[in-house]
């Protein structure tokens, strides 16, 4: 960038990687971009389908992810978006890698590498709600809770959605009966954080499906604040 690169007039490869622009040619790495891009768009599909999204918030497509996060991130003015934008691209990269490793994992051991995958992606949640262009955080605003409080009419949900006082267990217990809303998807991405930013050392046998689920969960949260707080009002 510094030698003149630009996403739209002058790309490079890494550029190319980080706009997640796998139909480029000319990159050494394409096979990851589009393995990245594919995961991105499968979970924005997803995304675009789920209920209880504001009605104001049109569909979601990789060109908008790219246009409100991904250019901005790589701009003057905009450089604490940087690492918001790998930590995104690696939090979907690193799904395959944490699923295989379920595959090895013995029933009693450890859950660590699930844990911090999930917990990367819900501080990325929270970051990408803070760093937002468009609306302030209140000064007294400092937790998960209260951002999402002070966020709430334009996240379309609840003003007082449950995040606090959760352990890893009932998450898992409680993901039975949950249901597939974008509401329910914040509010579980939220109790995540908060249990496991406190406590690496809950005994869980985690399994694919519940992964898979909570993976997806922590994901849409983080589309949705994109597609909420991302665009000019």
């Amino acid at each position: 960038m510094r030698a003149g690169a630009d996403p739209e007039t002058n790309s490079t490869p890494a550029l190319h990687f980080i706009q997640i622009e796998g139909e480029q040619p000319n990159q050494a790495a394409r096979g990851l971009v589009k393995v990245a891009q594919a995961r991105v768009e499968d979970v924005i599909n997803e995304y675009n389908n789920i209920p209880g999204r504001p009605r104001d918030v049109p569909d979601l497509t990789i060109a908008d992810l790219r246009a409100l996060f991904l250019r901005p991130a790589v701009s003057p003015g905009r450089e604490g978006w940087r690492s918001l934008a790998t930590a995104f691209i690696s939090f979907f990269l690193e799904w395959d890698y944490r699923n295989t490793l379920l595959d090895l994992r013995v029933g009693s051991g450890t859950a660590e590498p699930f844990f911090i995958h999930l917990f990367k992606g819900c501080v990325l949640f929270e970051s990408l709600m803070k760093a937002n262009p468009n609306h302030q955080i209140p000064a007294n605003a400092r937790t998960l809770g209260q951002v999402l409080q002070s966020f709430h009419s334009h996240l379309g949900i609840p003003h007082n959605i449950r995040t606090g006082s959760a352990d890893f267990p009932t998450i898992l217990l409680n993901l039975q009966s949950a249901d597939g809303t974008v509401q329910t998807a914040v509010e579980f991405t939220g109790r995540i954080r908060n249990s496991i930013g406190h406590n690496l050392g809950w005994e869980v046998n985690l399994d694919k499906i519940q992964y898979h689920r909570l993976f997806r969960m922590v994901a849409v949260s983080c589309l949705h604040a994109i597609a909420c707080l991302y665009r000019q009002p």
